[in-house]
């Protein structure tokens, strides 16, 4: 699989380069050599700067890929993309194109959840929260590699996990911003259902007549459940939702690019409309908020559950 290499120009800036010595693959008589050449990284923890955490995930994924799963291809890939950071050489998150993933919601997840990671790189995400951006970039990598191989659920929700904690530490760092909203819906879904209604089509048709200039605001669609079931479950149909919304404005004419994808995700059932007890069908918790909010407002992503005690190491690598 080719690097990809696009330049990321803020995890470059400004940024000291990270030598660990580390040799080239070709000099490996095995062909294995960015795996040999990441078994002899040892970066801390608490490493303070986002290209060392980056190399240090790639490292551990790497290495559960070759060790654990006897994958030595796709372990040699990522490891190179480690070795990549350690000499300064850009690196890019996988794309769905280059995988050969299928259309469906697993791609439609992957391509939202790359445009809001690109997001978080491209501006200050690895300056203010370096060790974050680091794990939703390989988490990000890893998804798309879990995807691609397509016979390991528990691998692809581990990874779609990692890095939705990941961007919930992110978020949490620009939580006390106010967005400007312009406009605002609510539209409401059936019991454990992700199909948007007539009433709900009709509900995004009214807000969009409602914005004057749709250049100059983005959208916000947050999907919510009521806390009948499983709280993964009410999470995973709470981002179903979501999805279902954002392709319907999609389909309306609105660009992909004005509906803010670090802020389109799924709430589950931890901000609900109307508190109720574990279990209760509520029908005014099954929605998605859709806001229009001023592109300057739309900078700062908004946070959808507390993220002081996700913990930012794998529990599968």
């Amino acid at each position: 699989m080719p690097l990809n290499t696009m330049s990321l120009t803020p995890v470059a800036a400004g940024v000291a380069v990270v030598c660990l010595g580390l040799a080239s693959p070709a000099h490996s008589q095995w062909g294995f050599g960015a795996v040999d050449a990441m078994r002899s990284v040892d970066i801390s923890a608490d490493a303070p700067t986002f290209r060392e955490q980056a190399i240090r995930y790639y490292k551990q994924f790497s290495l559960f890929e070759a060790d654990e799963m006897a994958d030595w291809y796709d372990a040699e890939y990522f490891a190179e993309k480690g070795v990549a950071l350690a000499h300064g050489e850009p690196i890019a998150p996988e794309t769905v194109e280059d995988q050969g993933i299928e259309p469906g919601l697993e791609r439609t997840r992957l391509e939202r959840a790359r445009a809001a990671l690109i997001r978080v790189l491209e501006t200050d995400g690895p300056a203010i929260a370096p060790k974050a951006s680091a794990y939703a970039l390989v988490s990000y990598d890893c998804w798309v590699e879990q995807v691609q191989e397509g016979h390991q659920a528990a691998h692809i929700q581990a990874c779609r996990s990692q890095f939705r904690d990941a961007m919930t530490v992110i978020a949490a760092y620009d939580a006390g911003a106010t967005p400007d909203v312009v406009a605002e819906t609510v539209v409401y879904f059936g019991f454990d259902q992700a199909t948007l209604t007539s009433d709900a089509q009709d509900a995004l048709r009214a807000l969009e007549t409602q914005l004057d200039d749709p250049d100059a605001v983005s959208l916000r669609v947050i999907g919510h459940a009521d806390r009948a079931g499983p709280a993964d479950y009410n999470r995973d149909l709470s981002e179903r939702r979501a999805v279902a919304v954002a392709e319907a404005l999609t389909d309306m004419g609105l660009r992909v690019d004005q509906i803010d994808t670090l802020a389109m995700a799924g709430a589950g059932e931890t901000a609900p409309a109307v508190e109720t007890g574990d279990g209760v069908r509520e029908p005014r918790n099954r929605r998605v908020v859709v806001q229009a909010v001023w592109r300057e407002a739309a900078d700062h992503p908004v946070a959808m559950a507390s993220a002081g005690d996700v913990v930012l190491e794998s529990d599968l690598w």
